[in-house]
């Protein structure tokens, strides 16, 4: 669901697979993928991430791309009128939206879940070697398109977070939308060696 997914697509590619979407009806593939139904797939690994760390994420990455890295985003957020349309709206791309979304169809007991948060390349690591036997380099590799505090994506990302503690009812919008994941991740998921 947009968590770690361009870390794992490199790692799995490296290791020889094929890009893939499964089969969940009538939809259009782009070319560099092939359609697979889901009946022959035997796991689905599924990466989330705490929702609302996910979704501060994925509208810092959506201005920095929509502005191209634009300074002036901090004092537009500072306007409060800037604030509540954004908690209007909330999922801007698929990097805002919830994390259930992309799990419609997908039948979750072939799913193996693993935290974004806890150490995920060694996770994913063991488990390729472990459970399906497939040695790899996986615990060694950086995390790719990271909000750190010093790039632009961090600063708006704790900006806004900022703004929003502050603003309890666009917070409590955001946290709102973000409800069903939470519920989802805290009373739904087995993680893998969490």
């Amino acid at each position: 669901p947009k968590c770690a997914s361009s870390f794992m697509k490199t790692q799995v590619l490296d290791l020889g697979w094929q890009r893939g979407l499964i089969d969940l009806g009538p939809k259009e593939v782009p070319k560099d993928n092939l359609k697979v139904d889901v009946n022959d797939i035997e796991k689905i690994i599924v990466v989330v991430r705490d929702p609302y760390d996910r979704w501060l994420s994925g509208i810092a990455e959506y201005f920095g791309e929509e502005l191209h890295d634009n300074e002036g985003i901090f004092e537009l957020l500072d306007n409060p009128l800037a604030l509540t349309l954004i908690t209007t709206k909330v999922a801007f791309d698929d990097h805002c939206e919830s994390q259930l979304y992309f799990l419609q169809n997908i039948p979750l007991d072939k799913c193996v879940f693993f935290r974004q948060e806890h150490g995920l390349n060694y996770k994913i690591s063991k488990y390729f070697s472990d459970v399906l036997n497939i040695p790899n380099k996986i615990a060694s590799e950086a995390p790719v398109h990271v909000s750190t505090s010093g790039t632009y994506g961090g600063r708006v990302k704790k900006h806004l977070d900022r703004l929003l503690r502050k603003n309890n009812v666009c917070y409590m919008k955001v946290l709102e939308y973000m409800e069903q994941d939470y519920e989802f991740i805290e009373n739904m998921v087995t993680f893998y060696d969490d």
